[in-house]
């Protein structure tokens, strides 16, 4: 990595947008594999939290941005619990977020890179 890049990387990293979207993208991972875990469809989810099928497919793109209250729904119809967590200091390493904010079936299938594993 050029010192360059590093340096833009590091200020972008910094930015409440690019924390923003990482959160959403780690949420959407998050739902996508537990959805696989479970068997369960984007369709299925919509139907259980009461929205159309493409709201379910933007959601898990990152292309919306989600509420708290959204967050709540979509963990609730899948048997998750959400926990939001502040913490100081220096922004956990994605595998970390994965690990604390995955909890219900499967979450002791989180593997060191955030992704479940068999």
């Amino acid at each position: 990595m050029s010192k360059g890049f590093a340096a833009l990387y590091r200020k972008a990293a910094k930015s409440s947008a690019y924390q923003s979207e990482r959160a959403r993208l780690a949420f959407s991972g998050q739902v996508c594999e537990a959805l696989a875990a479970q068997g369960v469809s984007r369709a299925e989810l919509a139907r259980r939290i009461g929205v159309a099928p493409a709201y379910v497919t933007k959601l898990l793109r990152g292309n919306v941005n989600v509420t708290l209250d959204t967050i709540v729904k979509v963990s609730a119809a899948l048997g998750l619990v959400c926990e939001v967590r502040l913490v100081g200091g220096k922004a956990p390493a994605y595998n970390q977020v994965a690990k604390a904010a995955f909890k219900g079936p499967g979450a002791d299938r989180v593997s060191d890179g955030g992704r479940l594993h068999a």
